[in-house]
């Protein structure tokens, strides 16, 4: 996992903390938010980024490259994954949506017609799990990170495909009912939620505090079990999740065999040494991911 982090952030080419240190202030994202602090101008506001970095860009859009990029990681044990990551807005603040958690729930659940389900029945993934990888105030990491059957492994051009069908089919539906159907499954797992170790515990609500110390009732379920649903602000954000804007790390056993550190292209991350090299997203691959075709029910 440490490998993975430090080369998805050389590969944005700016360190996390020093974005971060760069904005002046989080965010505000959430279209309630927003409407209450501009009126009738909230509209315009919202899509305004105001926390910039010194070059003028948000500091979340300063992440990652401004194109698609992947890269082939060697891991340093048995493993078939492809992953993909976003940088998106800082949305931590919006304690009462977690808008973050229910994209993790929509890409990541088990149901019929998921993308779990439709990989599984092609027999080109094992499992996957979605969700932010960072969630601070100036900015997020949605990742999607995909278990590669053999088979899948000659196929993950494909399974690229069937993601972005999923988030297509996400992006055109009402998903009132899901987002119900989330904050029920994160009510009951906080309710039977197992007993955490006394120093997480309290780690945890402090970082809670600093969110929700205006609703002290809530300071147990802040961050864990959303309130309400933002249909404006979660279709803002599957807008913000294009090919043209996501990182690619594919680590194979399997494809990166040949990956030695001595070929072209190869490179060692200096952290984890991790062995790595840039892989080729064909126009051709990239159009398709833009327009996917549906995934038959």
């Amino acid at each position: 996992v440490g490998g993975t982090r430090v080369v998805l952030l050389l590969i944005g080419r700016l360190q996390l903390h020093s974005v971060v240190a760069d904005a002046p202030a989080p965010p505000i994202l959430s279209t309630e938010a927003a409407a209450a602090a501009a009126g009738a101008g909230a509209a315009a506001a919202a899509d305004e980024e105001v926390n910039l970095t010194a070059s003028g860009k948000a500091a979340w859009e300063g992440v990652f490259p401004s194109t698609p990029r992947a890269v082939l990681m060697k891991p340093s044990r048995t493993m078939e994954e492809v992953a993909v990551f976003w940088s998106l807005p800082g949305i931590e603040s919006n304690t009462e949506t977690l808008p973050g958690q229910l994209l993790g729930y929509l890409l990541g659940q088990e149901s019929k017609g998921s993308l779990t389900a439709e990989l599984v029945k092609r027999g080109w993934a094992t499992g996957l799990s979605a969700g932010m990888d960072e969630d601070v105030a100036a900015l997020s990491i949605m990742g999607v990170q995909i278990s590669l059957t053999k088979k899948g492994v000659a196929h993950w051009e494909e399974v690229l495909e069937v993601l972005y069908a999923q988030i297509a089919l996400l992006k055109a539906s009402d998903l009132s009912a899901a987002a119900a159907d989330a904050r029920a499954s994160d009510a009951l797992g906080f309710r039977y939620s197992p007993k955490a170790p006394a120093s997480d515990e309290a780690s945890s609500l402090a970082s809670s505090l600093r969110l929700c110390a205006s609703e002290p009732e809530r300071l147990l379920a802040c961050r864990r079990v959303a309130t309400a649903f933002d249909a404006p602000l979660t279709a803002r954000l599957l807008d913000l999740l294009p090919p043209d804007r996501m990182v690619v790390l594919l680590k194979s056993t399997t494809l990166a065999a040949n990956v030695t550190g001595n070929s072209t292209g190869d490179a060692t991350e200096p952290h984890y040494g991790t062995l790595h090299r840039p892989l080729d997203l064909p126009p051709a691959l990239l159009a398709r991911l833009a327009a996917p075709p549906a995934v038959a029910s």
